[in-house]
């Protein structure tokens, strides 16, 4: 008898064998080409007829003419799913398909192959302009949230981003790992934007079985960003130091109104603002600090806590000093009377910072008209860098000694009952 033609599925990594009839080809990604290759034993030309299912479950039966002893079966990649591919007959030279006997007795042989689906992803806002603010850019909480849409492929995802800088015409690219659903690093893009208008475009993006898609551009692959200018305080005048009974006077820029937040010894407060300035009366002493601002463009929010701001928020922090006090040997005033030859200590006692200056008078009683009795100031005398806390006057003259001005190192009073009288 002349030897009957057969095939042999010819050993290779990208294929394994099941089954004595079942093998299944390795996993490949929608439109990768692939083939199983066939070892054929016979007289040539041989006859190869097999059956493909679809994963639609659609089947055709298709036949190939082979001149040499070597074929291979181009297997279908359009359309992701599963194939099996049934090769049911060979017929050569020799034995051919007329052979009704032969077809009877020949076993069937099934390679499966699974085909994945080209990895699809979207921006769920394609087209649109998100807004931020130049102060934000590294702050996540401040910054609207950058939105995809998987459409196709196996998570997680690994996406290559474009981000085109209108100002600079430069274009910076970022490639994010483990993106899925729930996990988006999207702050990423944000790094590094300045003012102005920045295109973010989805390059290309590969899943988890390994499947790449380099994307067109378009709409629904684009969205903007655009930076506006943070909103700016500053103290109107900066080299003053400020006493309790001060107005404290902010400039503002940006767009109006606007919302601060600061607080005072500690406690929050906030305010709306119509004009350019914020005002406000220091009514008591302690730290006032600014720790947002806000105005009307785009939402604009400045935080003054955020560490990489320290220096500014410690710049519009003010320190409100109390106002200095004095007292004349534990009073407003003392009256000295004092026997010729003999001498008297008068102690001004100081609340405040030091250095101090001090005014201080020395009056009598004169008489006035219709016999009234009435002060007059005979002595004025004026010290200054006085760096105690207590100033001593050895006196030997009498009268009334009563300050009527302080200054420490930041604030200054007088005495409004003298001058008044």
């Amino acid at each position: 008898f002349l030897e009957k033609p057969k095939f042999a599925i010819q050993d290779n990594h990208h294929i394994t064998k099941v089954t004595e009839n079942l093998f299944s080809k390795e996993e490949v990604c929608q439109g990768m080409e692939g083939t199983v290759d066939l070892a054929l034993f016979g007289s040539p030309p041989f006859i190869l007829e097999y059956d493909l299912m679809a994963p639609n479950g659609h089947i055709s039966t298709k036949k190939i003419q082979v001149a040499t002893k070597y074929a291979s079966l181009k297997l279908p990649n359009q359309i992701p799913g599963e194939y099996i591919t049934t090769i049911k007959a060979i017929f050569d030279g020799n034995y051919g398909e007329s052979d009704i006997h032969f077809r009877e007795h020949q076993s069937e042989l099934i390679i499966k192959q699974t085909v994945h689906p080209i990895p699809d992803v979207a921006f769920a806002d394609g087209g649109k302009t998100l807004r931020a603010c130049a102060a934000n850019v590294d702050q996540i909480s401040f910054l609207e949230p950058i939105n995809l849409k998987f459409l196709q492929g196996e998570s997680p995802f690994s996406i290559t981003f474009s981000v085109y800088h209108e100002s600079t015409s430069r274009t910076d690219q970022y490639t994010i790992d483990n993106i899925d659903s729930e996990n988006f690093s999207f702050e990423k893009l944000y790094e590094g934007m300045k003012l102005g208008n920045h295109a973010i475009t989805i390059d290309s993006v590969v899943d988890a079985n390994g499947c790449v898609n380099s994307l067109i551009s378009g709409p629904r692959n684009q969205i903007l960003v655009s930076i506006t200018d943070a909103p700016k305080i500053h103290i109107l005048d900066p080299s003053t130091e400020y006493c309790v009974g001060d107005y404290v006077a902010y400039q503002l820029n940006g767009v109006a109104p606007f919302m601060i937040k600061y607080e005072f010894n500690g406690i929050p407060l906030k305010s709306k603002e119509r004009s350019s300035q914020f005002v406000r009366l220091a009514s008591e002493p302690g730290i006032i600090s600014i720790t947002s601002l806000q105005d009307s463009s785009s939402q604009c929010i400045v935080d003054f806590t955020n560490p990489k701001l320290k220096s500014e928020f410690d710049d519009l922090s003010l320190n409100i000093h109390p106002i200095p006090s004095v007292t004349v040997s534990q009073g407003n005033y003392v009256t000295e009377d004092i026997r010729e030859g003999d001498q008297a200590e008068v102690i001004f006692s100081f609340e405040g910072t030091p250095p101090f200056s001090l005014t201080y008078v020395r009056t009598e009683e004169t008489d006035g008209k219709h016999g009234k009795r009435r002060s007059q100031v005979v002595e004025t005398h004026k010290v200054t860098d006085i760096y105690s806390h207590e100033y001593k006057v050895i006196t030997s003259l009498q009268g009334t000694y009563e300050a009527i001005e302080i200054t420490d190192a930041y604030c200054f009073a007088k005495n409004d009952l003298f001058f008044n009288n």
